[in-house]
């Protein structure tokens, strides 16, 4: 089974640097990173949470 093929779970307490982590790993091995964080699913939501730098999302 090659890296493409498996899902990577990242989880730590809040403000440990998943987001800044996962979106270097992701560039890395030319994958994907799928949010599950319930208080960052609301697109327009944007005070609940620490949200990505725009400049690393895709629109």
């Amino acid at each position: 089974m090659d890296l493409k093929s498996k899902i990577i779970l990242i989880s730590g307490p809040t403000a440990s640097g998943k987001s800044s982590f996962a979106i270097k790993f992701a560039k890395k091995v030319n994958g994907e990173i799928i949010n599950a964080d319930s208080m960052q699913v609301y697109k327009q939501l944007k005070i609940l949470s620490a949200r990505p730098d725009p400049k690393n999302t895709r629109k």
